[in-house]
């Protein structure tokens, strides 16, 4: 049987509402620290990078971000967490992988790093004027859970890389 004339204006009316909150939608471009999120296009551009310096990251770095990550965990003593976000529309969806990184002592820190003011994604404890702890927060979005992970991962060794610690 045919829709009703009601059925067929609600119908009508959904699919434009839809159409209009699609096209409308904007993911995300810097975390609520001011940083700006990890994406495939970000990570290009640093891969690419048409200056004569060296870019501050390799491609073998970005393939095994996750692991190295793992390996300097047991040298650095730090711990670290995902958590994982969807957002967006169905057709446009992002996840977004969060990496909560904490130092809990920051002894094992080479002596030339530049420990960093606080700032919002950098949170640290001093106790009379030495840095005891440190949490890094990073961000990386993707199409897939896996590919944000190493996003994050990868933010996170460019992170330390700005402290001046090079993990590779």
């Amino acid at each position: 049987s045919l829709p009703s004339k009601r059925e067929r204006r609600f119908n009508k009316r959904h699919s434009n509402n839809m159409k209009q909150h699609q096209s409308t939608y904007q993911h995300e471009t810097h975390s609520k620290s001011g940083r700006l999120i990890m994406t495939h296009e970000k990570l290009q551009s640093l891969l690419n990078n048409d200056s004569h310096q060296a870019p501050p990251i390799t491609k073998y770095m970005v393939d095994n971000a996750k692991n190295l990550i793992h390996s300097a965990q047991s040298k650095m003593l730090y711990t670290h967490k995902y958590e994982h976000e969807a957002f967006g529309p169905n057709n446009d969806r992002l996840f977004y992988a969060t990496l909560h990184t904490d130092f809990s002592d920051t002894s094992c820190f080479p002596s030339n790093v530049n420990l960093p003011s606080q700032s919002a994604n950098r949170s640290m404890q001093e106790d009379n004027g030495k840095v005891n702890s440190l949490h890094l927060t990073n961000i990386g979005a993707a199409r897939s859970k896996k590919r944000a992970e190493t996003l994050a991962a990868t933010d996170f060794i460019l992170n330390l890389q700005e402290l001046g610690i090079n993990i590779s």
